[in-house]
C-alpha cells in the first residue's frame, strides 16, 4: 500500500529541485550518491535513506516536522523571515567587506611606513662593525 503523504513529499522536493534549477546530478553530488541512486529516489524505486531524506527536505525549505507530525508540507521558513535572514546576510557581508578594505588600508599603509624607514643599502659596500674597528 503506498503512502501518499509520502508521495507528495518526493513529489514537493522533485518540483521544487527543479524550481531551484538543480539537476539529478548536482542534487545527487550534495547527497553524495550516484545519479542513478538520487534518480531512484524520485522514482520512489528504492528506499530513501532517513540521512538523505532530511538533507533534502533541507536543502528545499520542507519543514520536516511539520510533515511527520500532520503529513502536511510546510515550508520550513515563510518568505517573510527569509527575506529577513537575506536581507541581514547582505547587510553582514558588507560590513565584512568594509571590515576587509580597512584592514588592507592599514597594511598598505604598516608597508609604506615599513619601507620609509629601512636604511638604505649600499650595494655592498656596507661596513661591517668589525671593517670599522680594525
Amino acid at each position: 500500500m503506498k503512502d501518499i503523504a509520502f508521495d507528495k513529499l518526493i513529489e514537493t522536493i522533485v518540483d521544487r529541485r527543479k524550481k531551484s534549477g538543480k539537476t539529478q546530478k548536482q542534487t545527487a553530488e550534495i547527497l553524495g550518491v550516484s545519479i542513478r541512486t538520487y534518480a531512484y529516489y524520485e522514482k520512489q524505486s528504492v528506499e530513501i535513506p532517513a540521512k538523505h531524506l532530511l538533507r533534502l527536505c533541507t536543502l528545499f525549505n520542507i519543514d520536516v516536522n511539520s510533515f511527520l507530525d500532520s503529513g502536511e508540507i510546510k515550508d520550513h521558513y515563510s518568505q517573510d523571515e527569509i527575506a529577513r535572514m537575506t536581507n541581514r546576510l547582505d547587510n553582514m557581508e558588507r560590513a565584512m567587506l568594509e571590515g576587509f578594505k580597512h584592514l588592507e588600508s592599514k597594511i598598505d599603509s604598516s608597508k609604506q611606513l615599513g619601507t620609509s624607514h629601512q636604511k638604505p643599502e649600499l650595494d655592498g659596500q656596507e661596513e661591517t662593525q668589525q671593517d670599522s674597528e680594525e
